[in-house]
Parts: structure tokens; C-alpha cells; sequence
């Protein structure tokens, strides 16, 4: 990663709201530079995908807690060059690939801190960022990961949950 993508990511990771992101977005000439955005999995008229997402606080953060775990684990098959899909090679649940992966330990929050809470108090409302060291993400990878909520990229691995 070059200098200024890298500099972007942590400034977004750090932002507490919304607001700060449009301030790093405009710094960074992202905000305006209409060919720097894309529509949510590539479709323009998307609102039924993005209005599905949890709507409820407490539902979202564990939903953001279950996508951490995942990347742990599929983190965890990277590194062993484990393709998550193969039926052979694979965990065929969480609770194996916890044990394959985690042996010894009571898991992904065992002493190896692989996923970190944090909580910022800002005017009246708190933010909760959730940060794990799992699989990472390529930006080539960005539109088949995070932008592709309606892909059911995770359906045929049967250890993730979210």
C-alpha cells in the first residue's frame, strides 16, 4: 500500500462519526471526485440491501463482533493455506475451527488479542469500533468483500457465521 491509501485507512479507522469521515474524505479529495465512488455491490437501486443491515444498535455491534471472529478464523486457514470452502481441509464448524485453530486456548480471546473493542465518548453518544487482525483485505478484493452484501460470499463456508 502507497503512503497516501494507508494514511486514508487509518484516518477513517480513527474517525468517531460521520462527520469526521466527510472531513477526511473532503481532505483527501475523495468527497466530491464523483469516479472515485461505485454503488453498493455495483447496483444503483440498492436501498432493500442496505435498509436489511441490523437497524438495531445491540444487533449491529454483535453482528460486527461475528464478522471479526470470522475473519479471525478464515485468517487462520490463510495462514495455513487452508482453502475454506474444501470440504476435506476445512473445519466443518465454528466450534472445530476454534479447537483446529485455537488449540489450548478458550479461543480467539484467548492471550493472542486478535480482536480489540474500543469505546470513544463523543457529545451525547458513544463509538464503538471493532478491530480484529483476521484474514485483512487487498483493496483489489474491496468490491467482492465489503461491497458485496448480496453475494453470499460466505455461504459455503461452513465454520463463518456472519
Amino acid at each position: 500500500m502507497t503512503d497516501e491509501p494507508m494514511e486514508l485507512c487509518l484516518q477513517l479507522m480513527m474517525a468517531d462519526d460521520s462527520v469526521e469521515v466527510v472531513e477526511i474524505l473532503n481532505r483527501m479529495g475523495y468527497w466530491q471526485d464523483r469516479s472515485a465512488w461505485r454503488h453498493l455491490g455495483d447496483t444503483q437501486n440498492n436501498w432493500s440491501t442496505i435498509g436489511a443491515q441490523q437497524s438495531d444498535p445491540v444487533a449491529a455491534l454483535a453482528e460486527k463482533l461475528v464478522n471479526s471472529i470470522d475473519a479471525c478464523l478464515l485468517g487462520e486457514c490463510q495462514k495455513r493455506e487452508i482453502d475454506p470452502r474444501d470440504p476435506h481441509l476445512a473445519p466443518a464448524s465454528p466450534e472445530e475451527a476454534i479447537r483446529t485453530f485455537f488449540p489450548g486456548s478458550d479461543g480467539i480471546t484467548g492471550k493472542r488479542g486478535q480482536i480489540f473493542v474500543t469505546v470513544t465518548k463523543g457529545d451525547g453518544r458513544s463509538s464503538i469500533s471493532v478491530v480484529d487482525l483476521g484474514e485483512g483485505q487487498k483493496p483489489c478484493m474491496f468490491s467482492e468483500t465489503f461491497m458485496s452484501l448480496a453475494t453470499g460470499n460466505k455461504q459455503s463456508i461452513p465454520f463463518v457465521q456472519g
